[in-house]
Parts: structure tokens; sequence; C-alpha cells
């Protein structure tokens, strides 16, 4: 292990050269001698050593088997006492690592989340609301302190720590739900605590409407199904109990709709599920008008109703095939 080397930073890749590049640009000018970038090429099929030879940092190629097997893989090869994770659609936000380096050295910290900006890199409807979405139930009005999520995207842990904790797990092949995973591995293990700080974040390029419903859809199935094997857990964040009922009444919103035109009884239960949909998301609905205009508002409403129809899909279908099924993560 190199003495000098403090940090290392592990970017796993794959067919996304522009995002990394824009990545590796936020990171070139901010790095010293304690701090090494390791990108792991995980099989693309576009030229992406150059790139990264233009930046002076490591390159590895594997062959594909996803981020998580990539993480692990760069771990092995650092050298620094910290593992810094980033996935390669983020950006670093100038001046955070000067942030990051000196909340490990002083607080001596084993696992950190650093979560996302409340603004998106990316342009769009859908991108912006996830941005809010996302900054909202993990960090907004949230103290420092313990977390139960892990943002695998962009976290910091000591290196023996990681090691100890047996790294992301390999079973899952896409980029879905393993720091869910690996959060559930953590609070089990009752030795580590994973770390929220506030001034703490980096920027990321956010997937267009399209994208984002197939994604949550995706992930949504896959927590269903790891749920009920006891390997994923609620984080008190986004994932509740609460907001889990809260997000079912988009699906009953749907279904009792139809009747409520032709049906007073229909009318009562489709008032009822409206009730509680609002009253539950009033609080992110403030939020969203201190954020923005009137009519920004209106579209995030609509597309957090198609979010969260997505979600509820998934969970239903997760249930349903569970037996029957097996799902690739």
């Amino acid at each position: 292990m190199n003495s000098e080397i403090f940090l290392s930073i592990i970017i796993p890749t794959y067919n996304n050269p522009h995002e990394l590049e824009s990545l590796c640009n936020s990171l070139h000018h901010q790095l010293s001698k304690e701090i090494e970038v390791i990108v792991i090429d995980d099989g693309s099929t576009i030229a992406i050593k150059e790139l990264v030879g233009e930046f002076n940092f490591k390159y590895f190629y594997k062959n594909n088997s996803g981020p998580a097997s990539s993480r692990n893989y760069g771990a092995n090869l650092a050298s620094g006492r910290y593992l810094l994770f980033l996935d390669s659609d983020t950006v670093m936000p100038k001046g955070m690592f000067k942030k990051i380096l000196s909340t490990a050295k002083e607080e001596n910290i084993d696992i950190c989340s650093v979560f996302y900006s409340e603004k998106s890199n990316t342009l769009g409807a859908g991108q912006q609301f996830k941005a809010y979405f996302d900054y909202f139930h993990n960090c907004y009005d949230v103290s420092e302190g313990e977390t139960l999520s892990l943002q695998g995207s962009s976290c910091f842990f000591k290196k023996n720590v990681f090691d100890e904790l047996g790294g992301w797990a390999t079973e899952f092949l896409g980029a879905t739900i393993e720091n869910e995973e690996f959060a559930n591995r953590i609070i089990k293990s009752g030795k580590y605590k994973i770390i929220f700080k506030p001034d703490l974040h980096v920027f990321h390029n956010f997937q267009d409407l399209k994208g984002l419903l197939k994604t949550i859809f995706r992930r949504s199935l896959i927590w269903t199904q790891l749920k009920i094997n006891k390997m994923v857990s609620y984080d008190g964040l986004v994932r509740t109990k609460r907001k889990a009922l809260v997000t079912m009444q988009s699906i009953l919103l749907l279904f009792f709709f139809p009747f409520s035109i032709f049906s007073h009884l229909g009318q009562f239960f489709f008032a009822i599920c409206l009730t509680i949909y609002f009253l539950g998301n009033f609080q992110f609905y403030v939020f969203l008008f201190r954020k923005c205009s009137f009519l920004d508002l209106i579209g995030y409403i609509f597309v957090q109703y198609l979010f969260h129809l997505s979600v509820s899909a998934g969970g239903i279908i997760g249930l349903l095939i569970f037996k029957a099924h097996k799902v690739e993560h």
C-alpha cells in the first residue's frame, strides 16, 4: 500500500464517455498527491482508455459484470486508507474534495453517504423532479449523524471496514438496489454506522422521464422480492411503511376513478384515496412550491404521480411473480 495515498477514488464506467469526461474534468483540478483515481472499465464497447489517459488516471479493463463487481475490483487495487466510490454519471462540485478529505481525517468516519444536490446536472422535468425528490427525502430537514441509507453512487468507506464487510454484493449485475442490500448488511452487523453530513454532496446526471420510470419500476420489483427474503429494509427516509401506503394510493386512484363517474360509492373511495395521497405528499408539495414556479409545481406533481404508479406497479408485480420468477438483479 502506498503510504502517501490517503483517498482512492473508484469509478466504474460502462459505455458513457461523455458523462465520464464531465466527472473527470470536475475531479482533475481538485486532486493532490494523497489522492488516486482508479477508473474501472466494465467491458465497454466504446473507447474509454484514451479518455482516462488524458487525465493521467489509472485505468483497468474487465469483462462486464455490473457496477457492484467493478467497485470491488477497484477496491482491491486501491492504495488509500479511504475508498470514495463515484459512479461515472456524477460530477464533483468545486471544493468538495477538500470537505470530504477534512471530514475523513478529522472525524475518523467509518462509512459516509454523500447524497445528491437538489439541482439536477441534466435538464428536463423528470430529471429535476428526481433531484428534488431525492434531496427532499434524504437531506432536507435531516439532522447530521447516523442514517440508514447508503448512497451507492457516491459514498466513502475506510478500506479496512469495507474489506471486513465483504464489499458490494456481486450478484447484482446492474445498477439497481445493491446499495440498499449493502446498507442492510452494515446495519445488521451492529458494528458500524452510516453517517450523513449535510455539507457533503455531488451533482448527478439524472435520467429523462421515460428512463426514470423504467428504472424505478425495476428497482421497486427487485426491492419487493428482496424484502421478502429480508435482504433489504426500510431506511426511514425514502422507504418507510407510511410512504409505501401513500404511494399505493396512486394505483388506487387509477382504479377508483372510472367508478367515481357513475357511483357515489366510487366517489367516496376515490375521495378517501385522494385525501390520503394529498396529505401524505403535502410537505413535499410545500417544498416544491418554495423552489419553483406554480407551472413547474403542477408539472412536478404530475411527474410524481407517474413515478408513484411505477413504484406501485413494480411492487405489486414483485409480489405476484416472486415464487415463479427470478429477477436478474
